[in-house]
C-alpha cells in the first residue's frame, strides 16, 4: 500500500530541479514543501537520493497519515 510523505527542502527550486524530481511536486507554491506517494521504503530511499545527487539540503521529511478509509460494504447516510 502506497504511503504520501511531505519532503521539505532549504530553498525554492526552480522548474527544472522539480522536472527532476518527479513525482514529487510542491504542495503549495510560496513553499518549499514537495509531496508524494510512493509504494515502498526502496522507493522513498530513491526519491532521497535523487535530492542528494542534486545537491538539495534536506530539511524535514513526514509520513502523511491516510484519510479514513470507506468501507464499500457500508452505506452512507443521507
Amino acid at each position: 500500500m502506497s504511503c504520501e510523505y511531505s519532503v521539505r527542502v532549504r530553498g525554492r527550486l526552480s522548474p527544472a530541479l522539480l522536472a527532476a524530481l518527479d513525482p514529487l511536486r510542491p504542495a503549495h507554491p510560496t513553499e518549499t514543501e514537495l509531496r508524494a506517494r510512493v509504494d515502498d521504503q526502496a522507493e522513498l530511499q530513491e526519491l532521497l537520493a535523487r535530492l542528494q545527487d542534486l545537491g538539495i539540503e534536506l530539511v524535514g521529511l513526514q509520513r502523511i497519515p491516510a484519510g479514513p478509509q470507506r468501507d464499500p460494504r457500508r452505506q452512507e447516510q443521507p
